[in-house]
């Protein structure tokens, strides 16, 4: 184009004669977008519960044992200890929406299949809208990477932040906060430096 006014008229031109239709579909409106995402994060979080929720286990069947026929009958029943493991609460909240790493002096059972280096962080603020409120404790280990559409915890210095995951168009994983809008990166990040959200407890 030789001048501003000439790439103003070529893009008033395709606009009217519907050249820049199929564009203008894939350009979403912000408001939009944070509804969408708003949206999602409660969905999320609901989903989150009820993988936190407690399973009734299945009572192993009982063992006859060999004996002889003078014998009274002996059954070997299997314990009753089903103790889960307890995770530290640790949480407070820090301006920006971080969460300081302090212990809050609470303690959860752990879900099944965690990693032993998982831990329970109290959210603090409701950095992510109503889907999460401020009092709730999401379950964090670092044995499991983020997904998109998941929940992820990201540190930075000796603070954390919980955030939203979500991919770009190019595959990139990135995360986001509703309250303060912020946008982190989490692909590239050291390992140590982000972990996944694998339950919440309201």
């Amino acid at each position: 184009m030789a001048d501003d006014a000439a790439l103003r008229q070529a893009v008033l031109t395709a606009y009217h004669d519907g050249s820049l239709a199929p564009f203008l579909e894939h350009i979403v409106d912000p408001e939009h977008r944070w509804s969408r995402s708003r949206n999602r994060i409660a969905s999320l979080a609901q989903e989150l519960s009820k993988l936190s929720a407690a399973h009734p286990s299945i009572p192993a069947p009982s063992l006859p044992v060999e004996q002889s026929p003078d014998e009274e009958p002996v059954v070997l029943r299997p314990s009753s200890s089903t103790h889960a493991r307890a995770l530290t609460v640790y949480g407070a909240p820090l301006p920006d929406g971080l969460i300081d790493f302090v212990k809050t002096g609470g303690t959860i059972d752990a879900p099944r299949d965690v990693s032993d280096a998982a831990f329970a962080l109290r959210v603090g603020r409701a950095t992510l809208g109503g889907g999460l409120p401020g009092h709730a404790v999401v379950v964090v280990d670092p044995g499991r990477y983020p997904v998109a559409g998941g929940l992820a915890a990201v540190r930075e210095g000796s603070a954390w932040r919980v955030v939203a995951v979500t991919i770009d168009r190019d595959g990139v994983l990135g995360g986001y906060s509703v309250n303060p809008a912020r946008e982190v990166p989490i692909d590239g990040r050291d390992a140590a430096e982000v972990a996944a959200v694998v339950a919440a407890l309201f």
